[in-house]
Protein backbone atom coordinates (compact mmCIF):
# COMPACT_ATOMS: atom_id res chain seq x y z
CA UNK A 1 0.00 0.00 0.00
CA UNK A 2 1.42 3.34 -0.94
CA UNK A 3 2.62 5.75 1.70
CA UNK A 4 0.03 8.70 2.40
CA UNK A 5 2.32 11.90 3.01
CA UNK A 6 0.63 14.64 5.05
CA UNK A 7 1.86 18.12 4.07
CA UNK A 8 0.87 21.50 5.48
CA UNK A 9 0.76 24.46 2.15
CA UNK A 10 -0.47 27.66 1.97
CA UNK A 11 -2.72 28.61 -0.60
CA UNK A 12 -3.67 32.39 -0.91
CA UNK A 13 -2.69 33.48 2.48
CA UNK A 14 -4.24 30.27 4.06
CA UNK A 15 -2.46 27.32 5.45
CA UNK A 16 -4.41 24.13 4.35
CA UNK A 17 -3.19 20.61 5.76
CA UNK A 18 -2.71 18.16 2.85
CA UNK A 19 -2.66 14.14 2.57
CA UNK A 20 -1.35 12.32 -0.59
CA UNK A 21 -0.01 9.50 -1.85
CA UNK A 22 2.02 11.87 -3.54
CA UNK A 23 5.35 13.00 -2.98
CA UNK A 24 5.87 16.20 -0.20
CA UNK A 25 8.06 17.96 -3.16
CA UNK A 26 4.78 17.25 -5.96
CA UNK A 27 1.92 18.28 -3.40
CA UNK A 28 4.52 21.49 -2.70
CA UNK A 29 4.92 22.36 -6.51
CA UNK A 30 1.24 21.87 -7.38
CA UNK A 31 0.19 24.15 -4.26
CA UNK A 32 3.17 26.78 -5.20
CA UNK A 33 1.58 26.56 -8.71
CA UNK A 34 -2.39 27.62 -7.56
CA UNK A 35 -1.18 30.01 -5.09
CA UNK A 36 0.64 31.85 -8.48
CA UNK A 37 -2.69 31.34 -10.82
CA UNK A 38 -4.53 33.27 -7.25
CA UNK A 39 -2.02 35.89 -7.10
CA UNK A 40 -1.98 36.27 -11.17
CA UNK A 41 -5.77 37.28 -10.34
CA UNK A 42 -5.28 39.94 -7.94
CA UNK A 43 -2.75 41.46 -10.23
CA UNK A 44 -5.04 42.52 -12.61
CA UNK A 45 -6.61 45.71 -12.38
CA UNK A 46 -10.24 45.74 -12.20
CA UNK A 47 -12.42 48.84 -10.74
CA UNK A 48 -13.45 47.01 -6.87
CA UNK A 49 -12.97 43.77 -5.63
CA UNK A 50 -13.37 40.56 -7.86
CA UNK A 51 -16.44 38.20 -6.46
CA UNK A 52 -14.98 34.92 -4.93
CA UNK A 53 -17.31 32.93 -7.47
CA UNK A 54 -15.68 34.73 -10.50
CA UNK A 55 -12.22 34.51 -9.09
CA UNK A 56 -12.44 30.83 -8.73
CA UNK A 57 -13.68 30.58 -12.20
CA UNK A 58 -10.92 33.04 -13.68
CA UNK A 59 -8.34 31.00 -11.99
CA UNK A 60 -10.14 27.59 -13.14
CA UNK A 61 -10.14 29.09 -16.96
CA UNK A 62 -6.43 30.24 -16.34
CA UNK A 63 -5.64 26.32 -15.13
CA UNK A 64 -7.64 24.49 -18.11
CA UNK A 65 -6.13 26.77 -20.50
CA UNK A 66 -2.36 25.71 -19.30
CA UNK A 67 -3.77 22.40 -19.46
CA UNK A 68 -5.06 22.49 -22.99
CA UNK A 69 -1.67 24.24 -24.44
CA UNK A 70 0.29 21.53 -22.62
CA UNK A 71 -1.96 19.08 -24.43
CA UNK A 72 -1.43 20.31 -28.09
CA UNK A 73 2.27 20.65 -27.29
CA UNK A 74 2.19 16.93 -26.05
CA UNK A 75 0.66 16.47 -29.28
CA UNK A 76 3.13 18.31 -31.06
CA UNK A 77 5.87 17.06 -29.90
CA UNK A 78 4.57 13.16 -30.68
CA UNK A 79 3.95 14.48 -34.39
CA UNK A 80 7.12 15.48 -34.79
CA UNK A 81 8.59 12.24 -33.58
CA UNK A 82 6.79 10.32 -35.86
CA UNK A 83 7.97 12.71 -38.30
CA UNK A 84 11.77 12.33 -36.88
CA UNK A 85 11.15 8.03 -36.94
CA UNK A 86 10.55 8.50 -40.36
CA UNK A 87 13.83 10.31 -41.31
CA UNK A 88 16.02 8.08 -39.32
CA UNK A 89 14.11 4.77 -41.05
CA UNK A 90 14.74 6.35 -44.49
CA UNK A 91 18.73 7.08 -43.69
CA UNK A 92 19.24 3.80 -42.51
CA UNK A 93 17.19 2.51 -45.94
CA UNK A 94 20.01 5.09 -47.79
CA UNK A 95 22.92 3.98 -45.16
CA UNK A 96 21.97 0.60 -46.25
CA UNK A 97 22.55 0.51 -49.90
CA UNK A 98 26.01 2.80 -49.59
CA UNK A 99 27.28 0.02 -47.67
CA UNK A 100 26.11 -2.76 -50.25
CA UNK A 101 27.69 -0.61 -52.51
CA UNK A 102 31.00 0.10 -51.05
CA UNK A 103 31.15 -3.57 -51.02
CA UNK A 104 30.80 -4.54 -54.60
CA UNK A 105 33.75 -1.67 -54.85
CA UNK A 106 35.94 -2.96 -52.22
CA UNK A 107 38.36 -6.23 -53.88
CA UNK A 108 37.18 -9.45 -51.81
CA UNK A 109 40.29 -10.86 -50.28
CA UNK A 110 40.97 -14.49 -50.72
CA UNK A 111 39.90 -16.90 -47.89
CA UNK A 112 43.11 -19.20 -48.67
CA UNK A 113 47.04 -18.52 -49.46
CA UNK A 114 46.86 -21.41 -52.31
CA UNK A 115 43.43 -19.64 -54.38
CA UNK A 116 44.39 -18.35 -57.64
CA UNK A 117 44.41 -14.56 -57.81
CA UNK A 118 41.06 -13.87 -60.06
CA UNK A 119 43.48 -12.08 -62.85
CA UNK A 120 44.09 -15.56 -64.29
CA UNK A 121 48.09 -15.95 -63.24
CA UNK A 122 49.54 -18.53 -61.90
CA UNK A 123 49.20 -18.24 -58.33
CA UNK A 124 52.25 -16.45 -57.39
CA UNK A 125 52.38 -14.59 -54.80
CA UNK A 126 53.25 -11.18 -55.43
CA UNK A 127 56.79 -10.06 -53.71
CA UNK A 128 56.18 -7.14 -51.03
CA UNK A 129 58.70 -5.76 -48.92
CA UNK A 130 57.84 -7.83 -45.81
CA UNK A 131 58.13 -11.35 -47.64
CA UNK A 132 61.06 -10.45 -49.91
CA UNK A 133 63.93 -12.70 -48.94
CA UNK A 134 65.35 -13.09 -52.83
CA UNK A 135 67.31 -10.27 -53.82
CA UNK A 136 69.12 -10.59 -57.40
CA UNK A 137 72.70 -11.81 -57.80
CA UNK A 138 74.71 -8.63 -59.14
CA UNK A 139 76.91 -9.83 -62.44
CA UNK A 140 80.35 -9.55 -61.75
CA UNK A 141 82.31 -6.34 -63.70
CA UNK A 142 84.94 -7.35 -65.82
CA UNK A 143 87.06 -5.19 -68.06
CA UNK A 144 87.21 -6.19 -72.02
CA UNK A 145 91.07 -6.21 -71.82
CA UNK A 146 92.51 -9.78 -72.37
CA UNK A 147 95.38 -10.96 -70.84
CA UNK A 148 97.52 -14.29 -71.20
CA UNK A 149 99.26 -16.62 -68.85
CA UNK A 150 102.37 -17.91 -70.09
Amino acid sequence: MAQTNRIKVVIDGVIYELSSSESVEYIQTVSNYIDRKIKSIYSVKSEGAINPSLRTLFISLNIADDLFKEKERVRELEREAVGLRKEIAAMKGKLEKIEKVVEGVQPKKPEADNEKPKHGGSGVSKVTPNNATHRPTPKPVTNNVQTTIE
